[in-house]
């Protein structure tokens, strides 16, 4: 195909529309940059049965899941004070190379105004507060009432995601949040100081508390007409927040009035505990009035610890230092006297005596220093996320922080050694309040490391990514054009697979640990079977059981093509049965099955314990007489039948027969002359 033929398939692709759930056109050729979000790129949409409603489309990223339960429960939302999801699913998108890749998508009403302020904009005009108060707080205190009504937290509160409701800017409404992992698209400088510390994809779920700290901290940035701290990283905007208090830091140069400087002094308590709340926000606006709180810092010491070039006077402000710096603080802490400094200069004998025994059993083993140092933040910190080398995350979203840098071999190492070294097991026993949830977090990490120890097919760091994020989508290379979430569209994907015949392998341990993670116990015998096969006809017997699971489960029929690929798969299945004219039978019967992709017929054809003892008893016979055969044929070329022995014993034997019927012979001729 020449360039000018390519250049026109390409045109004809980005022209054309998809469709979803029979109702939404989707425009991939129609990009709408001013809607995008962070992650997820916008289209132009029609709803074809009401083409007057005013919506558009999401293309969010393939390597991650779609979020459905937190789409169906925003659905329900009555009230428009936030940007409602309408419809998500997958969709066949235009690839590049003229094909289709399987998108996943979310379709949401459009917003009647623009967006508030340009996404990665250093300045914004600056608002007052009364425009602030209307515009801005009123709405979101509705549609933040609503998300709570839900059980649903935003955590995609910022400036840049406010829209106007309609035509102008009058009053906003608050765009979507649900295209990424919880917190994924946020600036470090509107997200709480736990938060900020981990991962984008590793911040967790949150509550609503963490919405209304993202409240405060846009209102301020609105105030100030941009954001205060743009010039700083963000470990530096983390290290203030912890030295100053985020008010200071975020506010602390307006000039407010008594009112304003309550809202935000309340929404920007880093203390969840003292943060306000929105029943707080809504008795402000019935016109209650409170006495501005002084921010709630950490602990000061007496004296600091010097790390760095820096001191350092607050446990927070030490661990969030020594993280940043996890090479030069691996070597520091073993000679710091930590727990020497937390009992002289913060008189905390309690954590000293932890902080010793941590030292204490470091151990030996080559992660051992890291593992002694990720302790020591958390009892440093313990409302921080765990921290190990690289990797943050709340223990709750580690899965996700897995998921998201699972092509990176760095993070899949470091989630390994966490789960491996029980550092999730720790972290929940260093909190200072216990959580319901934090029980299934540690059955869950026990289920993780109980994957990592068996390397098969169906488990390893595989298993681990697939049951720690149900939503995700099978990211075997084999389907990299697929997005597979279910056990109902493996089969049907890997049927597309087959055909290009290509693929040496279609169960790989992608795919083997998918199944795992999706129907649970019922194929993890079969995955340990498949892993256990010692020979190749086993191994055949065993990929057989497995996709029967699969297709038991899921009803699923009628797979020519990986039904055909099976079949160039039973060669050592079929050499492991004996009798030749049976094999070629057998060979003829299973030919219709695997055509049909009839995967549990061909197990119980191939599985017949009748079958299998006739074919071994008729082998062993075989086997028997063709022993006695190969002896007799090994005697007579040893000579057997000419030794010296043999012959004259063999000549005795013919030389008696012979006189005994010369004998009668004589015998008979005599009586025959009497009788004469």
């Amino acid at each position: 195909m020449d360039s000018e033929a390519r250049s026109t398939g390409s045109e004809a692709a980005a022209s054309a529309s998809v469709r979803l759930a029979e109702r939404y056109e989707i425009r991939p050729g129609a990009p709408l940059p001013d809607l995008a979000s962070p992650f997820a790129a916008a289209f132009a949409a029609t709803d074809t049965r009401n083409p007057a409603r005013s919506v558009f489309a999401l293309a969010c990223p393939r390597h991650l899941g779609l979020r459905e339960e937190t789409l169906l429960s925003v659905r329900r939302l009555e009230r428009a004070h936030v940007l409602r999801p309408a419809e998500w699913g997958v969709v066949d998108w235009p690839a590049p190379d003229g094909g289709h890749v399987r998108q996943p998508v979310i379709v949401l009403e459009r917003p009647g105004g623009g967006r508030l302020m340009a996404p990665g904009a250093a300045q914004v005009a600056p608002m007052s507060e009364d425009a602030v108060i209307r515009r801005v707080l009123r709405p979101l205190l509705g549609a933040l009432r609503d998300l709570q009504g839900v059980g649903v937290a935003h955590r995609a509160i910022r400036p840049d995601n406010l829209f106007g409701r309609e035509g102008g800017l009058a009053e906003m409404v608050l765009g979507e949040g649900w295209s990424g992992p919880p917190g994924f698209g946020q600036p470090v400088v509107c997200e709480t100081v736990p938060h900020g510390l981990a991962l984008p994809a590793g911040r967790g779920w949150g509550r609503t508390a963490d919405d209304l700290y993202s409240l405060g901290a846009t209102l301020a940035i609105l105030l100030n007409g941009g954001n205060p701290v743009a010039r700083l990283e963000d470990d530096a905007v983390i290290a203030a927040k912890i030295t100053q208090g985020s008010f200071a830091v975020l506010a602390g140069t307006l000039r407010l009035s008594a009112p304003m400087a309550e809202i935000l002094r309340g929404l920007l308590s880093d203390n969840p505990q003292e943060r306000w709340t929105l029943d707080d926000l809504e008795l402000w606006f019935d016109g209650r009035r409170l006495s501005p709180k002084a921010p709630s810092l950490p602990v000061q010491a007496a004296r600091p610890v010097s790390f760095a070039g820096a001191d350092y006077w607050s446990r927070p402000a030490l661990a969030h230092g020594l993280a940043t710096r996890w090479r030069q603080a691996v070597a520091f802490v073993q000679d710091a006297g930590i727990g020497n400094w937390l009992k002289r200069s913060m008189s905390d004998d309690k954590r000293a005596a932890q902080a010793d025994k941590i030292a204490a059993e470091a151990g030996d083993g080559r992660n051992a220093p890291d593992r002694q140092l990720s302790r020591l933040l958390m009892l440093l910190d313990p409302g921080a996320p765990l921290r190990y080398r690289d990797f943050a995350a709340h223990v709750e979203a580690v899965g996700g922080a897995l998921a998201e840098g699972f092509d990176r071999t760095e993070t899949v190492q470091q989630f390994a050694q966490i789960v491996g070294q029980k550092l999730i097991h720790h972290w929940i026993d260093a909190q200072e309040d216990f959580r319901p949830e934090h029980a299934l977090v540690r059955k869950s990490a026990d289920m993780m490391s109980f994957f990592l120890s068996r390397p098969t097919p169906g488990f390893g760091i595989e298993r681990c990514l697939y049951e720690a994020n149900p939503g995700l989508p099978c990211r075997s290379p084999l389907l990299e054009r697929d997005y597979v979430t279910g056990p109902k569209e493996l089969l049907p994907a890997l049927d597309r697979v087959a055909q290009g015949g290509q693929a040496a392998e279609l169960v790989d341990r992608h795919v083997a640990a998918f199944i795992g993670a999706r129907l649970g116990p019922g194929a993890d015998a079969e995955l340990m079977r498949f892993g256990a096969a010692d020979t190749a006809w086993e191994r055949c017997i065993g990929l057989l059981r497995l996709l029967t699971v699969v297709q038991t489960a899921t009803g699923v029929s009628e797979l020519p093509a990986l039904g055909a690929w099976v079949a160039t798969q039973l060669a050592p299945l079929l050499d492991s049965f004996h009798h030749r004219p049976f094999k070629t039978a057998l060979a003829k019967e299973i030919g219709p099955l695997c055509h049909r992709g009839d995967f549990a017929g061909i197990v119980r054809l191939v599985e017949s314990d009748d079958l299998r003892r006739r074919d071994g008893s008729g082998f062993r016979a075989a086997q028997k007489d063709y022993a006695a055969l190969a002896a007799e044929a090994q005697w007579i070329r040893g000579g057997g039948m000419t030794e010296p022995e043999r012959v004259l014993a063999t000549a005795r034997q013919a030389a008696t027969v012979a006189a005994g019927t010369v004998a009668a012979v004589a015998c008979g001729a005599t009586v025959m002359f009497i009788v004469g």
